[in-house]
């Protein structure tokens, strides 16, 4: 295999993570050295408000949609950056809402947290709390609440707190390191987007697709010690503080699930390449293509996964998992698989590479 640029340390710095991390179906041993920089130079943050709204009561009307799959009937928390509780509300049968916050502005950013429901993917209560945040106040806001925005707030957290700098860092560090094939083009923001026929489909593919791997990655490990998403959550927002998963970042970083998280990563790109995600071992696609009927409303247009193209970042994402996984092993297979990944060609649709990419499933198993 030819490794190139960052990628190629970056594999081979995982191979030491995986070392340390001890995985037992895999092997054992090691440490991590310091991980690259992810990306190019972020775009500056906007311009603060003008005004300091201070002490002014602002009326803020906030809308969104809460989603791993899309999550009907969500309990909502509204809580400012004193962490008091401002409101409760609940998405409805779309996995949308619209409340108002009434807050001082002095009391940004403010946070909302979405838990139970019913995810429509799933069919269950979702696998762990997701969060987001609004950073000022306005007289309308966009709030969408999924996994990529709990990353993104995750990071801004363990970042110093959520401003301007650490908002935008953390947005761009869930936009590469876990994008699973959100691409900016569609979706730059996964907070601030509205959620139409344009990006609906692209939204909750990738949402799934970083819950799956949440889920995967819990269920490999319980036993030793982590039982619940919101565990995984946590270890990967504080690893991402340096912008790669590599088990080293702030407080709460964790090598094992690093390791483990790498390697289902791998499998839920792969099967996302060929829009056939696996969701507690079933695929998934129909369910999340009735979802995407649900949350748009039955006189919009329709938007299928089958119409989500392969991002150039899905396949960079995929390609580092890889190169990562095949470090580990040296599998025959997984070289195979990573070198007809890298011919394929970025705004691919999923059915034009079906049926062409060697298996790797028995050497990407956890």
């Amino acid at each position: 295999m030819n490794f190139v640029g960052n990628y190629a340390k970056t594999a081979r710095q995982l191979l030491i993570l995986f070392l340390f991390a001890g995985i037992t179906a895999c092997g054992g041993g090691g440490g991590s050295s310091a991980s690259p920089p992810v990306g190019s130079s972020p775009p500056p943050p906007p311009a603060p408000s003008p005004q300091d709204p201070g002490e002014e009561i602002i009326d803020n009307e906030v809308s969104g949609s809460v989603g791993d799959g899309p999550v009907a009937h969500a309990t909502l928390e509204v809580r400012n950056k004193h962490d008091d509780l401002l409101l409760t509300y609940s998405s409805d049968e779309q996995a949308s809402y619209t409340f108002t916050v009434k807050e001082k502005g002095k009391n940004y950013p403010v946070r909302f947290m979405a838990y139970d429901g019913t995810d429509m993917v799933t069919g269950t209560i979702p696998d762990f709390v997701m969060t987001s945040a609004l950073l000022r106040p306005a007289k309308k806001s966009r709030g969408n609440i999924n996994p990529h925005s709990t990353i993104m707030v995750g990071v801004a957290e363990r970042l110093g707190g959520i401003d301007d700098v650490n908002y935008y860092k953390g947005r761009d560090i869930a936009m590469s390191a876990l994008n699973f094939g959100m691409d900016r083009a569609l979706i730059d923001d996964p907070i601030a987007t509205e959620v139409d026929a344009t990006n609906a489909a692209m939204l909750v593919k990738t949402s799934e697709s970083l819950g799956e791997m949440v889920r995967r990655t819990r269920d490999a490990l319980i036993g030793t010690g982590v039982s619940t998403g919101d565990e995984v959550m946590v270890a990967l927002s504080a690893d991402l503080v340096d912008g790669v998963v590599d088990g080293r970042g702030a407080n709460g970083a964790n090598a094992r699930i690093a390791a483990v998280s790498t390697l289902t990563s791998a499998q839920v790109l792969v099967e996302g390449l060929v829009n056939d995600l696996k969701v507690n071992g079933v695929s998934a696609t129909q369910r999340m293509d009735d979802a995407i009927r649900t949350i748009l409303g039955n006189g919009s247009p329709s938007a299928k996964t089958e119409d989500v193209y392969i991002s150039a970042d899905m396949l960079k994402q995929t390609e580092l998992t890889l190169q990562a996984a095949w470090a580990l092993t040296g599998d025959p297979a997984i070289d195979s698989l990573y070198n007809a990944v890298k011919g394929i060609p970025a705004g691919s649709q999923p059915s034009a590479i079906r049926g062409t990419l060697p298996d790797a499933d028995t050497a990407l198993a956890t």
